[in-house]
């Protein structure tokens, strides 16, 4: 068995893995302030509260993290300042650049040179928790092709950046070290088995979707709700992210509806009281195809993404005073399914046609939205047997690293599986798609690029 973790954004999930990739033990937990104390904290807090019976068939251990998030540490290897996080805005560089980490480097060096005087070196989020465990420093890659995207010793050089603040490259599935005394004292595992880190959460999620072939879409619906396409090409495109895929020889295509699983939790919370996501479905499925479901407005998402939202009826377009929960529930998980169409529509512009949708993620677990996004879309939504599907991804790294696969395409074949697969209702189909286009072209949607 195998303990993974994904350390996002606004959760930590943790999670046993059997070889047959079946999750067997399972926690959660939200970060209210995201930080690496709190994301450490929460880390251990798991480790400690897997059951005996479970935790002595433990043979391996595999993180990944937020990105491009960057922690800055000390010369005795402690987090004193705010990490560098991956939503926060970044300058342009003086110089062409695909670098998602130097710019903020450069901009944390700029802003407060203080801290930056202190800071003995700068780890990834998967990275540090594993360096946690075993006491080594590395940045994690899938291969040779990513390096560009972190960092190059001659752009280090052009923003005067020391490499020595920046962890060695090691690629996907090799392992990072052994879990520590110290380590294993923390986490109440034994000391001596091996340490994985899959670096990057996105990455993870495209592994244990099995978004690993020409024409595979991964749905991940995180914070952000983002679409992967896997593809032979890089696409020019102005709302499309292209970066290089798992396999070296391919491309991942994404785009974003941003913030869309936060704005979730924030509606739930409004609508329920509480973090009631089961209610909050049952209350939008009793709106679908009501012809008073209002539409939602970008200008009320942002607010809610702000925090800055006084009254939710203010979110919707028209006559609000006499809309329902449920119906606002509804136009809500509308809004988000018409952005996932805008970048489909985006891709078919450029030639790409999309048959189905591997969703995984929070968003995933929500019934109506899957139900409310094939309709939109026009697409089946394939919902993986692992919602987490990092943590299915963590895993393949660590059975990669200890033989027991030789690929990821390999382990895919053996350990991805999507038991529930909703296809586009007619009349849902009918429904939504009358009011997409009318959405559409008056308010339109944040979908474009974003984090990895």
């Amino acid at each position: 068995m195998i303990l993974v973790s994904d350390i996002g954004t606004s959760a930590v999930k943790t999670g046993i893995i059997d070889f047959s990739g079946k999750i067997i033990w399972f926690a959660r937990e939200t970060v209210r302030e995201p930080s690496a104390r709190a994301w450490a904290r929460i880390f251990f807090r798991h480790c400690r509260r897997v059951p005996d019976r479970i935790r002595h068939n433990v043979t391996a251990l595999s993180v990944s993290g937020n990105g491009p998030t960057l922690i800055p540490l000390d010369a005795r290897g402690r987090p004193f300042t705010h990490s560098l996080l991956w939503h926060e805005p970044v300058p342009r560089l003086p110089f062409d650049s695909r670098s998602y980490y130097i710019p903020r480097v450069a901009r944390f060096r700029d802003a407060r040179p203080g801290f930056f005087k202190r800071t003995a070196s700068l780890m990834c989020v998967g990275e540090y928790i594993a360096f946690l465990l075993s006491g080594e420093k590395y940045t994690v890659i899938p291969h040779s092709g990513y390096e560009p995207y972190y960092w190059t010793e001659a752009e280090l050089g052009k923003v005067s950046l020391p490499q020595s603040l920046f962890p060695p490259f090691l690629f996907t599935g090799m392992h990072i070290g052994k879990l520590t005394r110290a380590g294993a004292k923390r986490s109440g595992f034994r000391r001596g088995i091996p340490v994985f880190s899959g670096g990057a959460d996105f990455l993870m999620a495209l592994a244990g979707t099995g978004t690993l072939e020409p024409g595979t879409v991964n749905d991940r619906g995180g914070s952000s709700n983002a679409i992967n396409y896997c593809g032979t090409r890089p696409l020019d495109s102005a709302t499309l992210t292209s970066v290089p895929a798992l396999r070296e020889t391919l491309w991942n295509v994404g785009g974003f509806v941003h913030g869309a699983g936060l704005a979730h939790a924030r509606v739930v919370g409004r609508l329920t009281g509480a973090d009631r996501y089961v209610e909050f479905d049952r209350l939008a499925a009793s709106a679908l195809g009501s012809s008073h479901v209002p539409i939602f407005r970008k200008e009320g998402f942002r607010s809610i993404l702000e925090d800055t939202l006084v009254d939710l009826a203010t979110c919707v377009r028209g006559p609000s005073s006499n809309t329902t929960q449920a119906q606002m529930a509804c136009s809500f998980l509308e809004y988000i399914a018409q952005g996932v169409r805008s970048i489909i529509d985006e891709l078919s512009g450029h030639g790409i046609a999309v048959s189905a949708l591997r969703a995984a993620g929070g968003l995933s677990k929500s019934t109506v939205l899957c139900r409310i996004k094939a309709a939109v879309t026009g697409i089946p939504v394939m919902v993986s047997a692992v919602p987490d599907a990092e943590l299915l991804g963590n895993a393949m790294v660590a059975m990669i690293g200890t033989g027991r696969y030789a690929s990821f395409r390999e382990a895919a074949a053996a350990l991805v599986a999507f038991p529930t697969v909703w296809e586009p209702e007619p009349s849902l189909v009918l429904y939504f798609g009358e009011r997409y286009t009318r959405h559409h072209t008056t308010d339109g949607f944040d979908s474009g690029p974003g984090e990895g």
